[in-house]
């Protein structure tokens, strides 16, 4: 079995499904005392739930068999994609977009197959990504250099309660960066009123893997009706392109706890730690030589830089928001989410002008790169690394891009006259943004290596006249 990132995947397979039904045991037996529990929360202090049902049933009406439905009283076209839905009729590796491929108007492409690639084309009405609005429960985040977004790296369809397409700009109360092309809204999932837990196991195509595990507590009469759910997901696949791998961990957890009879304190966090080989666009010769799955290779002398060491991403991406909900009265209604989210992406990418043919540089001693039939290596750009410019990363090795930043912020909604004819709606939002981004080129020579040994552990560096040795950026 593959080993990817330095951990057997058919022992961590083996650890986590041992792990989920040990699990699962206790969960078990913690619903069986919880059901024992002869108190009661008052109806008054009851949360709404976008509760996770599996249909095992015929759907025998066109309103059960729709995967997408929509209120009468939109005041423009939307797409309700229920927990019902996402659970029964999408693949569990799918991630948002490929959730919201399904509403009308919609479109989208992921080259791996569902959730296993960034997706890069999802539109809404022909607009793109970077002209409409995504929101989590009713945050906008995205990219803070552009709008845009990175499905992979935010709320894998098991973590999801649903999701709301908005083909329309919204009112004047609509929040967030680009809404005239529309708005895909996240809904979170929310913990069910019984303990429970919940194991899914999948296994597909291109030795695809998920595993995840989730944890209700149910209501806990002892707070107030309190809850909380919890959930760990583990994704592996090789892709359908050559070289593509990728290994994922997801963690999700959301607190709901009723604070008097009309009030609702809600925590949620998500963390999700990403790393995958990132073809490129493959050409019409490529497709013909290789076969139409081409994306990568394990060629060190390959004169287009697709050596997969060269081309991989490592992500890291956090969401946490707390939100306080409270109808004082029966037309008053006022929210508040403090929020933060965080991206981070070391991109290890090919030259931005790679040098094709006999000229380009390549690692290793003279002898050994003449042996594939090429010119014998010569490093003429020595000041390769820290400091260069684009002119001369045309060395092996590349480049590697960093884009990161941290977000805080807050949105304060204050409404009278919620769903009637009339309706009075004042709020604030503010968000702070630190970000950081740099680029630095890239020489695994040895002769580079010999004269700089620190960037070889920082880096990574291999040497393929005594074997290939590679050491990644963890």
């Amino acid at each position: 079995m593959r080993s990817l990132a330095g951990v057997n995947l058919t022992q961590f397979r083996r650890c986590f499904i041992q792990l989920a039904v040990a699990v699962s045991a206790i969960g078990f037996f913690a619903s069986r005392a919880a059901a024992a529990d002869p108190q009661q929360v008052a109806a008054t202090d009851q949360i709404v739930r976008l509760n996770e049902v599996e249909v095992f049933t015929a759907q025998t009406s066109a309103q059960t068999q729709a995967i997408t439905d929509s209120k009468l009283d939109v005041v423009q076209p939307q797409s309700n994609i229920s927990a019902q839905t996402i659970n029964n009729t999408m693949a569990p590796t799918a991630d948002y977009a490929t959730i919201a491929n399904i509403a009308p108007s919609m479109a989208n492409v992921e080259t791996e197959g569902p959730g296993l690639s960034e997706s890069k084309m999802l539109s809404m009405r022909g607009f793109q990504d970077g002209q409409y609005n995504v929101t989590y429960d009713g945050i906008p985040f995205g990219d803070v250099n552009g709008a845009t977004h990175h499905t992979t790296s935010y709320f894998p369809a098991k973590v999801l309660g649903g999701e709301v397409i908005d083909r329309g700009p919204g009112t004047a109360a609509t929040i967030g960066e680009n809404t005239f092309g529309g708005t895909v809204g996240l809904l979170s999932k929310d913990p069910r009123p019984d303990a429970a837990t919940v194991l899914t196991l999948s296994d597909g195509s291109w030795n695809t893997f998920l595993g995840n595990l989730e944890v209700n507590t149910g209501e806990l009469s002892k707070l107030n009706g309190a809850s909380i759910v919890g959930s760990y997901q583990y994704l592996s696949s090789d892709g359908y392109r050559t070289f593509s791998y990728l290994q994922r961990n997801t963690y999700y957890l959301k607190y709901l706890q009723p604070i008097g009879p009309n009030t609702t304190l809600t925590v949620v966090g998500n963390y999700n730690n990403i790393k995958f080989n990132n073809p490129g666009t493959a050409t019409e010769g490529q497709i013909l030589a290789f076969g139409r799955n081409y994306g990568l290779d394990n060629n060190p002398f390959d004169t287009n830089n697709n050596y997969y060491p060269y081309n991989y991403q490592q992500k890291q991406a956090d969401f946490e928001y707390i939100g306080l909900d409270s109808r004082p009265c029966d037309d008053v209604h006022i929210e508040d989410k403090a929020y933060t989210y965080y991206y981070n992406n070391d991109s290890h990418e090919k030259p931005v002008d790679p040098v094709v043919g006999g000229t380009t540089k390549f690692p290793g001693t003279a002898a050994l790169y003449a042996s594939f039939g090429g010119a014998p290596y010569v490093n003429n750009s020595p000041t390769t690394l820290p400091g260069t410019n684009s002119t001369s990363n045309d060395d092996p090795g590349g480049q590697i891009k960093v884009n990161a930043y941290r977000v805080f912020g807050d949105y304060l909604a204050l409404s009278h006259g919620e769903g009637t004819t009339v309706e009075e709606k004042v709020g604030i939002w503010a968000e702070s943004v630190r970000a950081v981004r740099y680029d630095y080129a890239l020489d695994y020579s040895p002769a580079y290596i010999a004269a700089n040994p620190q960037y070889s552990t920082r880096f990574g560096a291999f040497d393929p006249s005594t074997g290939f040795s590679w050491l990644s950026l963890l």
